[in-house]
């Protein structure tokens, strides 16, 4: 049994219902806490626990069967999810008002780890309808000696994971996240499989036809994210991966992200190609996106079609490509078509690889190659050895990408609007940058803030808004209501030492006077630039902004990983 605090200790009715909670009069909420007599009398637990259950199954399993809205909430500690039939826990419902939230205490406090990977086994299925939700809680997929495709996670419908922390550390061929039929999304979350010597773990999966997402999160595997037969969405997403973001059928949207491709031998970026016979159509867009590292045999990003009846076409633009062998590839062959079209980027051209006759013999393909407005120039990353690619200022990649507007809710990897004007001259219209991120010259921050101290814009992967809000912090605030915070920083940090630095940043929207913190739970004074020296393992800060209506009554939350460094793979 855990020691840890009784559940929902610190959390509000308030709170779960403004964040979580579903409504409806047939709703009901179940609890599960592993702190011996809580459940049995209610005591410390939040009011609006109505029926206690043993586990987390049991749990799910009377919300499946019951009609309307249900909350299935969890208490901290560690809990194991004993399989049925291979599968921890179990959902299935198709009607709309049938809708699930599966919710902990918060990652880091609630840790479920899959009781069993023997055969193909699962530790959440879940399909559910939209408006349900599953989060704020961690998954461990154990070593699996069989190696027979364990999965961490179904999510499947219309339900979004959100605040989800998978790992497999020992895992092997297994999958972090799976997302299913229908238009299930993945959001600040954190997956990180192994990443061996050859492809055999995917942080993200989704094999079913549909629209599903990643949104906002930080993924890592040999494989990133993998998409077959749907359109699969990966935005706003930093990805460590030998294998970024690939797809042997349908279509990959990859938008705003930043792929690091390591120190890894024949690893790609993006990758669009069936290496088995197919008649599938094969599509890829890539607008915005960094792509970093690679060792031999290396491509940032490949467009092939040589087998069946398949038809491969993918477009690059405002993307910037540093460090693969082959920064672009196209390749086909007996009689297929694959098609690559590059604009307003950034790579080495003369590396390109274009191969009609990949075989060489036999009928040849049609490999069709287009670039428009490609540079090749010294990206003037921020501070490339210590892992940040932004752009620093006089980079020549600033105002160079898409002239065209982007749409007005597209944002960059730090939550910033895209097309923001590279200088202070009032007469230069903005232009989107090429990469991932879009640089605000420090003038324009110091204009922005509300404390006219440079801090930076709301929300993004590294941190979050509590309401979501993208909203320019410039816009006009009011006093009479309490500020909302962000916190922005790295989800995840490697060290070879005892602890590591970790660098946050903290902003407010509204009027505030200053900030309070908690990591891991204890107070510690802070500002809005916040320094830390952690330990390996899993670390929660919360800040709230102060202001003269009182503080943020839902604190921004970021969880932080440090982890040992890996030795470079051959």
């Amino acid at each position: 049994m855990s020691s840890r605090k009784p559940l929902f200790a610190v959390l509000t009715v308030a709170a779960l219902a403004a964040l979580w909670l579903a409504t409806g009069a047939s709703a009901t909420v179940y609890c599960v806490d592993d702190t011996p007599g809580e459940l049995a009398d209610n005591g410390s637990v939040d009011a609006s626990c109505e029926t206690g259950k043993a586990t987390i199954a049991e749990a799910v399993t009377a919300a499946n069967s019951h009609a309307g809205a249900d909350s299935v909430l969890i208490g901290p500690g560690e809990f194991t999810l004993a399989p049925s039939g291979n599968i921890g826990v179990y959902y299935y419902s198709t009607e709309a008002a049938n809708t699930l939230v599966l919710r902990g205490s918060g990652a880091g406090k609630t840790h479920l780890t899959m009781g069993s990977t023997s055969g193909y086994s699962t530790g959440l299925w879940l399909y559910a309808p939209a408006g349900s939700k599953v989060g704020d809680l961690e998954l461990t997929i154990p070593a699996n000696s069989d190696g027979m495709g364990d999965v961490g996670a179904i999510i499947a419908s219309g339900l979004v994971a959100e605040d989800l922390v998978v790992d497999g550390p020992a895992a092997t061929n297994a999958t972090g996240v799976r997302l299913g039929a229908g238009t299930p999304s993945l959001r600040h979350s954190t997956v990180e499989m192994p990443i061996a010597a050859s492809p055999t773990d995917n942080a993200v999966a989704s094999t079913d036809s549909g629209a599903t997402k990643v949104v906002d999160s930080w993924v890592s595997g040999d494989m990133g994210a993998v998409g077959s037969g749907g359109t699969v969405t990966v935005e706003r997403t930093t990805v460590d991966a030998r294998i970024g973001v690939t797809t042997d059928s349908g279509a990959i949207v990859v938008r705003d992200s930043l792929i690091q491709l390591g120190n890894r031998n024949s690893s790609t970026g993006v990758n669009a190609a069936n290496f088995n016979a197919s008649n599938s159509p094969i599509q890829a867009t890539v607008d915005g996106v960094t792509i970093v590292g690679g060792a031999s045999n290396s491509v940032g990003v490949r467009a092939q079609a040589d087998n069946g009846e398949e038809a491969t076409s993918v477009t690059v633009t405002s993307t910037e490509i540093e460090g693969p062998l082959r920064p672009l590839q196209v390749l086909a062959d007996k009689g297929r078509t694959a098609s690559l079209s590059v604009s307003h980027s950034n790579l080495d051209a003369a590396l390109v690889q274009v191969n009609g006759d990949l075989a060489a013999g036999g009928e040849t393909g049609t490999a069709h190659y287009e670039e428009t407005e490609v540079t090749d120039l010294a990206p003037g990353f921020a501070d490339a050895a210590a892992g940040d690619y932004r752009l620093a200022e006089g980079s020549a990649l600033i105002d160079r990408g898409d002239p065209a507007a982007p749409p007005a809710e597209e944002l960059d990897l730090d939550g910033r609007a895209r097309a923001l004007s590279g200088t202070c001259a009032a007469a230069v219209a903005p232009r989107r940058d090429v990469g991932a991120y879009e640089l605000a010259p420090s003038c324009a921050e110091e204009a922005a803030s509300p404390q006219g101290g440079g801090s930076e814009d709301p929300a993004g992967p590294g941190g979050s808004s509590p309401s979501g809000s993208t909203a320019d912090p410039g816009a006009g605030t009011n006093a009479a209501v309490p500020p909302e915070t962000a916190i922005k920083g790295p989800r995840r940090i490697a060290t070879a030492g005892k602890w590591a630095r970790v660098s946050l940043r903290l902003s407010a929207l509204g009027e505030a006077s200053g900030f309070r913190c908690e990591i891991d739970g204890k107070a510690r004074a802070c500002g809005e630039a916040l320094a830390l020296r952690l330990k390996p393992g899993r670390h929660t800060i919360r800040a709230w902004a102060l202001g003269p209506a009182g503080a943020d009554p839902s604190p921004a939350r970021i969880v932080v990983r440090v982890v040992a460094k890996r030795p470079a793979h051959a």
